[in-house]
């Protein structure tokens, strides 16, 4: 790929230390230390998902430069044809290493081990998961030989189709399996993948053809913003979907891990679907001449946060399901900061005209009285799951969704009152009451300072400090949002 390419798909690589941090904090990544159970190399156990990272980007990458080049341009584009061949390269690459790192991980085996033909047509021809990956290698190797002949839109709808169902095929080996009879399942993840390509690999695709074409580009742009509005949409459906195949209701949300991730992938979807308005904004109000420079700069901020979306996906590809929620089973640390901080920051970033929202005159006044509400609203569900006391009397279920509700409402409201009264003091409060609850909710569990719960605390303060930084008036571009909030405190 060229330096311009390139400058585009790095900031994707945040999806590496996300997704082995994620795994490390689960486990995913500890050899197995029991007498009789054979133990996976540590490498394969770094390896793999260092490896499925490469692949979702490469897919996403190959969908969305055969979607722009290929199908969207007004002609098919040579420099986005090489592209797909070439990001197809890197797709087959990363096909082959699973398989020899499948091999190692399903047989314990040392990677010398893992490369002998008669296991690895086995674990091809006989298993779905290697089914799935032999489908794969053909379909890419095709791309990789057709991509960069694209010679109009025929060519260029052939080689999105066969990119399109190679990227639904990892569909099939999901937590549903195909064999268990979960149609539904198999099918939302399938359209949950394809969108994402399409959204991620779309967005790189689309900034590089516009900077390329300039004004010329301006009717296309508008068609990929209409195509990634549907994809979302689909995201967050087929994601609904998924979750609720997986998942014993709303509770293990906030009791286990894995609904901990899931919240995470949610406020950044929803900080995402912020960049995608701004996307919107620009594409109305700008000059044509303007609007490629802008698309540009957004969107090198906004595959950061894909790339932190591609490392979640692929941690939770790696986990098991929790099992059904019982009553007394503490939150999950994750969960907590999801809820009542993470969400609410998400909605403040990507809703702008919600921060002109109006609040009490007398809580602008003192912030520090809402930040103070919202610390012992997650003392007293953290308190409140331990015990079991309210799911004791309403059920598992309906307590997980009052205390739910309760949490994001104070940390949306704690949130809009501290960017409103411009005040640091309501902030530090919350963050010296989120370390407090943090430290008590692991000796409550018996547990020490552990890796999650640094990571955890780490990115409730930055997420903090960033609403601080965006609530100094100088910096606040938006007259309206300005004008609702000067309103507020006159």
């Amino acid at each position: 790929m060229k330096t311009s390419a390139w400058r585009y798909v790095v900031p994707l690589g945040t999806a590496f230390p996300i997704a082995l941090l994620v795994l490390a904090t689960l486990g995913g990544l500890s050899e197995t230390g029991l007498i009789g159970i054979p133990i996976v190399p540590w490498y394969t156990l770094f390896g793999l998902p260092i490896d499925l990272v490469i692949r979702d980007i490469a897919t996403a990458c190959t969908v969305g430069f055969a979607l722009i080049g290929g199908v969207l341009a007004p002609r098919p584009d040579p420099y986005l044809g090489k592209l797909t061949s070439a990001a197809a390269l890197v797709w087959l690459a990363a096909l082959l290493s699973q398989t020899v790192f499948t091999v190692s991980e399903v047989l314990a085996l040392p990677m010398s081990g893992s490369f002998d033909l008669t296991i690895m047509r086995s674990l091809l021809t006989q298993t779905t998961v290697g089914q799935v990956i032999l489908g794969q290698i053909a379909l890419v190797a095709l791309i990789a030989l057709l991509g960069w002949v694209v010679l109009g839109k025929t060519t260029g709808w052939i080689v999105l189709g066969i990119a399109v169902v190679a990227a639904y095929l990892p569909g099939l080996t999901g937590h549903s399996g195909i064999q268990e009879g979960h149609t539904s399942a198999t099918i939302a993840l399938g359209f949950h993948l394809v969108s994402m390509a399409v959204w991620i690999g779309g967005l790189i695709a689309i900034t590089l053809y516009a900077l390329r074409a300039g004004v010329a580009s301006e009717k296309v742009i508008r068609t990929y913003s209409t195509i990634a509005l549907i994809a979302v949409i689909v995201i967050a459906e087929s994601g609904l979907v998924n979750a609720s195949m997986r998942l014993d209701g709303l509770a293990p949300f906030l009791t286990s891990p894995y609904g901990a991730v899931i919240i995470a992938k949610v406020a950044i979807l929803i900080v995402l679907i912020g960049f995608g308005w701004q996307h919107r904004q620009n594409l109305t109000r700008l000059d044509s001449a303007a609007v490629p420079k802008s698309l540009a700069a957004l969107a090198s901020i906004e595959l950061l946060w894909m790339g932190v979306v591609v490392g979640l996906a692929v941690a939770l590809s790696r986990t098991a399901p929790p099992a059904n929620a019982i009553a007394g089973e503490p939150f999950e640390m994750g969960s907590l900061a999801g809820i009542a901080i993470f969400l609410p920051v998400a909605i403040f970033f990507a809703f702008p005209r919600f921060r002109a929202a109006r609040v009490p005159r007398f809580f602008v006044s003192y912030a520090e009285v809402s930040a103070i509400v919202l610390g012992v609203v997650i003392y007293g569900a953290s308190e409140l799951s331990r015990t079991g006391a309210l799911a004791s009397v309403i059920g598992v279920q309906v307590s997980a969704l009052v205390i739910g509700i309760v949490l994001l409402g104070a940390g949306v409201f704690a949130i809009l009152v501290q960017w409103q009264s411009h005040s640091i003091s309501g902030l530090i409060i919350i963050g010296l009451l989120w370390c407090g609850n943090a430290y008590w909710l692991l000796v409550q569990n018996g547990q020490g300072v552990t890796l999650a719960a640094i990571a955890v605390t780490a990115a409730v303060l930055g997420s903090l400090a960033f609403v601080w930084w965006a609530s100094q008036p100088q910096l606040d571009v938006d007259p309206n949002v300005r004008a609702g909030q000067d309103s507020v405190r006159a």
